[in-house]
């Protein structure tokens, strides 16, 4: 079982407290023994893993003490599932925009995407990306275009290979700290399960019993499946 973990670090000379990530792995649960390996705050880090494995409550607890991580450059937390008008409901952004006379009520969505690009261009920005593996269309190209000119990426997904080939490629180039997490939530095994059975009937020779269960699962799964009402 793998955690990501915000330690204190110390003081500044200013007084400030700062902060530092940490990854603590445990072989079981519950278990005492752990193994505690520091991540580098300078560099980009993944968080892979299923559903119910921990990713969205790491980025959480890392988004609460941002202040403390990264005290000199400002933080953009977007989740995949947000729409565009959350996406610049960014507290750094409208300091930002207030501190140049703007209206932010009279500004629609487009000029507050606009002016969230230039702002980042010019400001090393940390990017906190949540269900990145969900993004497409507009937030897709938003976020590969402010990738490129971040100082931190930290990204959750589902896996490396389920990110779209843009984000992923844009990300690789960046050398990121993968970490793998495990889930220990159940998940429903009837796809294997079928998966096997038509195997060992296709084996057996029972080719009418292999076609009545393709017909089932396909009747079960697939853009065209028969879904229940």
């Amino acid at each position: 079982m793998k955690m990501i973990l915000v330690k204190r670090m110390g003081f500044s000379v200013d007084g400030q407290d700062l902060r530092r990530l940490r990854l603590r792995e445990r072989r079981f649960y519950r278990s005492q023994a752990c193994v505690d390996t520091e991540l580098r705050k300078t560099q980009d880090v993944w968080l892979l893993g299923p559903p119910q494995c921990g990713k969205s409550s790491a980025i959480e607890r890392i988004c609460q003490r941002s202040a403390q991580l990264w005290p000199h450059w400002p933080m953009i937390h977007w989740r995949a599932c947000d729409p565009l008008s959350r996406w610049v409901d960014q507290a750094a952004l409208q300091a930002h925009l207030l501190s140049q006379g703007k209206a932010l009520k009279t500004m629609t969505v487009e000029d507050k995407l606009d002016a969230l690009l230039s702002w980042a261009q010019h400001q090393k920005v940390v990017l906190v990306l949540d269900d990145a593996h969900a993004l497409s269309g507009r937030k897709l190209d938003l976020t590969v275009r402010l990738a490129q000119f971040a100082r931190v990426v930290l990204v959750g997904a589902l896996s490396e290979q389920a990110l779209h080939p843009s984000l992923r490629v844009c990300l690789q180039r960046r050398a990121p700290q993968v970490i793998s997490m495990r889930s220990e939530a159940p998940y429903d095994a009837t796809v294997s399960l079928m998966w096997v059975m038509l195997l060992l009937v296709m084996a057996a020779g029972w080719w009418e019993l292999a076609a009545a269960l393709s017909s089932a699962r396909a009747l079960g799964y697939g853009p065209l499946a028969v879904r229940q009402r």
